[in-house]
Order: structure tokens, then sequence, then C-alpha cells
């Protein structure tokens, strides 16, 4: 399995998780940014784990729901796909401003 964070910076990781959203959820790209909020962007939690599977199979990787129980923005998500966020401190509510 592809090591994410050896193959992609945060912004390409960003710029295509992104573009899964605009495709899979009919978002504009105005729309998404680090700090939206899957609520705001009118995407539940089963919506949510859809799109995991997606991301994962665009990714070459398999993603467990499990990892990313605490992901509230589009920049929690980036941020555990790059490894700069462990899935655990999302969890506990701990999150780093600059990764949002």
């Amino acid at each position: 399995m592809p090591d994410i964070r050896a193959e992609r910076t945060r912004e390409e990781v960003f710029a295509e998780v992104r573009d899964l959203l605009m495709s899979a959820f009919s978002l504009e790209a105005g729309e998404i940014a680090p700090d939206a909020s899957f609520r705001d962007l009118d995407i539940d939690s089963m919506d949510f784990l859809d799109f995991l599977t997606d991301l994962g199979q665009r990714m070459d990787r398999r993603l467990s729901a499990r990892d990313f129980a605490g992901v509230r923005t589009v920049g929690d998500l980036v941020g555990i796909l790059t490894g700069e966020v462990k899935p655990s401190s999302l969890v506990l509510g701990i999150r780093n401003k600059d990764h949002e």
C-alpha cells in the first residue's frame, strides 16, 4: 500500500480531497476550505463513510472508519491523510489550528 505522506504534499492531498468532494456532492471549489466542516457542507455521517471508501480507492489506500471518527473538518481529514494529525488526537478533541 503506498504511503500517501511520501508521495503527496498537503496541498496535493487537499486538492484531491476537494476534487472528490466536488464530484461526489456537487459542491463548488470555493465552498471547500480546510476549516469547512462536513456538517456545513451538508455531508452526514453515512455520506462521509461512503466518501472515505471512494477516497481510499482513489488514493489506492485502505481507510478505516475508526481512524476518522473525530474528523469534523476538511483540514482534519487532510491532516490524518498526510500523517500530520493522529486520529486519536481528534477523538480527544485536540486540534492543531495549523491544520484546519
